[in-house]
């Protein structure tokens, strides 16, 4: 299966399942779905933002149906409403917003958080982790991010050395920080050369997903087994410019910045070299395995 393939209505069973111990699907594929053409979607407009909740687990074997609905439809902008459900389940409400591109009247933009050694100068992870015993455990949990995508982890990364946390006792070069002040970070770029523009946003959802619901718990030195739940439940998703390229290398770096109340608060962001593609911020829920479910 290729990425593309992804990208179809309705979309091919199994959905793809990534991220997780329980059967549910990854949201990185509910998210790539919103960029596929519609019938009502104006495609001369482009994507700047996705706010967004998951209202139920999306079973990877169950028939996906996507009902969208234009709110809003003007000379500049377009606004869908995109519910997402299985037989009489919601299980995901979307509104996404459209603009026609737009001359900069004013630009600028932050950097990664610190220097990372250039995708060039880094192996691959595939040629790292297949020789590790856990790399059967690996791809189970994490492949579908090597189907579609190189990745190279550069080594100033919190995840250089433990496979994406799944190392758990394995130390870092981070462990003298507090949790808000780690960073992960992973090059990616498409295997298959895409050449429709939604596509290459669709590709920014799919990477952005990752990690940033079970990544607080890999920066304690624990791992989704360690908990009952690590789930998405509201996302936020913008894209800051539609000037750049996925069949080139990106940079994903991510952080958390507050867990209470059973909940973390994480970004993850989206570089091509220095310059700052996109950002999302997801609020997730974390149960302990004592603690019943949703």
């Amino acid at each position: 299966m290729s990425f593309t393939t992804l990208l179809t209505l309705p979309p091919p069973l199994p959905l793809i399942q990534m991220g997780n111990l329980l059967p549910i699907t990854y949201g990185g594929h509910i998210l790539a779905l919103l960029f596929v053409p519609s019938s009502t979607s104006q495609q001369n407009k482009l994507p700047h933002s996705i706010l967004g909740h998951y209202l139920a687990p999306t079973n990877p074997r169950t028939e996906l149906q996507i009902h969208r609905e234009t709110i809003r439809n003007s000379r500049n902008f377009e606004t869908e409403i995109v519910t997402f459900r299985q037989n009489e389940t919601k299980t995901a409400v979307f509104i996404i917003d459209r603009q026609m591109k737009a001359k900069s009247e004013l630009e600028y933009g932050i950097a990664p958080t610190q220097k990372y050694t250039l995708p060039d100068k880094i192996k691959p992870d595939e040629e790292i982790y297949e020789k590790s015993p856990v790399y059967p455990m690996f791809l189970k949990v994490f492949g579908s991010m090597f189907r579609f995508f190189h990745t190279r982890t550069p080594p100033e990364s919190y995840y250089a050395t433990n496979m994406f946390g799944l190392l758990k006792e394995e130390p870092t070069h981070q462990d003298h920080l507090t949790t808000t002040q780690k960073r992960a970070a992973i090059y990616y770029k498409c295997k298959e050369k895409l050449t429709e523009r939604y596509m290459h946003h669709a590709a920014v959802a799919y990477i952005l997903d990752s990690a940033l619901a079970f990544m607080p718990a890999t920066f304690q030195h624990q791992f989704m087994d360690d908990y009952s739940i690590l789930s998405t439940l509201d996302v936020s998703l913008h894209y800051h410019t539609d000037d750049f390229d996925m069949n080139e290398w990106v940079l994903h770096e991510c952080y958390t910045e507050r867990a209470a109340d059973g909940r973390t608060y994480s970004t993850g962001r989206i570089f091509q070299g220095e310059v700052l593609i996109a950002t999302m911020i997801q609020s997730c829920v974390i149960r302990g395995k004592q603690q019943s479910k949703l």
